[in-house]
């Protein structure tokens, strides 16, 4: 029996860049693209109709249809919009594609939610396919642009080191096997599921980070795991 395809949105508002997507993504027998949207209120609106795997969404977009952003509209705010729709619909992962890279507005993100963040680039044509199974299976993605200026952040901004061994340890093995099931890593470290969940919180907070993914980030940037770990 095969497995069931991977539910996914397009949020942009550029119409040639959501048939691009929309195109690649029919190529493939394990993504079926459900609904699209051309604003930022979109994005829950299309959530909880459809109840997506996996939203790929745009940042620079107006917030209303119709909107414009060169006209003085209001621009989209992806990261209180990313917090609400998690909230409601945890279960949903959120992809972001953009031609920016900021890291801190990609930090920003990640930590309101976002699982992976891939730059609109050529490689994005090769890749996509496989980011979004990758953030399906609960694991994160960055292209890889995004990952070597997390690493150039490292250099010039070394980051806190108030984790324990053991805190480190979890945190390593946790970046290195992403995609796995909660369960499976705690029986692999010896610790109850529990536990694991107890010793990530203790983690997240010591780093000041709210998600897996951002404490994720924050433990590339400290040597912890190979970089390599986020990208495609």
């Amino acid at each position: 029996m095969e497995p069931a395809a991977i539910n996914v949105i397009i949020v942009d508002d550029h119409p040639l860049m959501r048939a691009g997507i929309r195109e690649q993504l029919q190529g493939s027998s394990v993504v079926r693209v459900v609904g699209e949207g051309s604003a930022g209120d979109h994005l829950l609106a299309l959530v909880q109709r459809y109840h997506p795997d996996v939203a790929l969404l745009d940042l620079v977009m107006p917030q209303h249809e119709g909107g414009s952003v060169r006209d003085g509209g209001q621009l989209f705010d992806p990261v209180p919009a990313i917090s609400e729709v998690l909230t409601r619909f945890p279960k949903t992962r959120i992809l972001v594609l953009s031609q920016e890279l900021r890291l801190p507005v990609i930090e920003n993100l990640v930590n309101a939610g976002a699982n992976g963040y891939l730059l609109k680039d050529d490689a994005l044509t090769s890749s996509l396919v496989a980011a979004i199974r990758m953030v399906h299976n609960g694991g994160m993605c960055f292209s890889p642009d995004v990952t070597r200026a997390i690493m150039e952040r490292r250099n010039e901004h070394p980051q806190p080191d108030d984790l324990t061994p053991r805190e480190k340890e979890i945190l390593a093995f946790a970046i290195q096997h992403a995609d796995t099931d909660n369960a499976e890593i705690a029986n692999s470290l010896g610790i109850s599921p529990n536990t694991y969940k107890w010793h990530l919180k203790n983690i997240r907070e010591k780093l000041g980070v709210q998600t897996h993914t951002a404490a994720a980030l924050k433990g590339v940037q400290m040597g912890l795991a190979d970089p390599n770990a986020l990208s495609f």
